[in-house]
């Protein structure tokens, strides 16, 4: 009788495989940047794959090539292709893209950074029905800085990755039914009526 060694929590990872998204394009895409740039400062992992690595390429769609005019490729975790990929597509696809829940909102606040993520907290925590338009990402430029003392909810400061310097009031902003809107030129146009801007 042959007896495997016993196994613990270190020797394999036990989380379930979340299939993520691809994106093949050129290192000199302005479009695959922008892609790319959008999807880290949203803390959405990716595969990045070089359109000029054939070995690559076919490793992921099964061919050698793919035709200038389809890059950047974005394979979505479903498993659509967004060829040629904008970032209004891709968090379309990745379900960032909300229609208003409502037609009509007290406040409507443009930029969630910091200071957006707390006027939504606190207009909302006053019972004021409120919406959050972001074209990028929650946290506004906190979000690319490596150390921020004294962000909301994080009162000892917080050393962070970038895209999580909004997650510490996205949980009070959606507890307190502040809506969010985010990704995409034009996404304001389209928040529905409002009394006050900010």
């Amino acid at each position: 009788m042959d007896r495997a060694a016993p196994m613990s929590m270190f020797d394999y990872d036990a989380r379930p495989v979340t299939p993520g998204v691809v994106l093949v394009g050129t290192s000199a895409s302005r479009g695959g940047y922008a892609i790319r740039d959008f999807l880290s400062r949203n803390g959405y992992p990716f595969e990045w794959v070089d359109a000029g690595r054939p070995d690559a390429v076919r490793a992921v769609l099964g061919v050698a090539e793919v035709e200038p005019s389809a890059l950047p490729l974005c394979i979505l975790p479903d498993g659509s292709r967004l060829a040629p990929a904008t970032v209004e597509r891709v968090a379309a696809g990745l379900g960032m893209v909300a229609a208003p829940s409502r037609s009509e909102y007290d406040l409507a606040i443009v930029g969630a950074g910091p200071a957006g993520l707390a006027a939504a907290v606190n207009a909302a925590s006053e019972g004021l029905r409120t919406v959050v338009v972001e074209a990028v990402a929650p946290g506004g430029q906190a979000g690319t800085t490596s150390m921020i003392e004294n962000l909301l909810g994080f009162p000892d400061g917080i050393r962070q990755r970038a895209g999580d310097a909004g997650g510490g009031a996205g949980a009070p902003v959606r507890r307190r039914s502040a809506a969010g809107q985010a990704a995409g030129r034009g996404v304001g146009r389209r928040a529905g009526l409002c009394r006050r801007a900010v």
